[in-house]
């Protein structure tokens, strides 16, 4: 299983008032749309953190032993 396979990806749209998540789990045809208070950044840690959940049900084991020990997380920020 290559990492692209496994990767969870996550755009933030970014306002004064809400933030718009969108967020796509490996194998997924469709994307999740959340809506968060802008500045609330425990419920995006916790949308991160639940999506790292759902994958990782899905995965044999091996792969969630070693998914839980490794850092949970890879941030990589586009401004456009």
């Amino acid at each position: 299983m290559s990492s692209q396979n496994n990767t969870i990806h996550v755009a933030i749209e970014l306002s004064n008032s809400l933030w718009l998540v969108g967020a796509r789990l490996p194998g997924a045809e469709r994307s999740r749309m959340r809506r968060i208070t802008s500045g609330d950044t425990v419920a995006l840690l916790a949308l991160i953190s639940d999506l790292r959940s759902r994958h990782s049900q899905g995965c044999p084991g091996n792969l969630k032993h070693r998914r839980a020990s490794a850092d949970w997380a890879r941030l990589a920020v586009v401004v456009g």
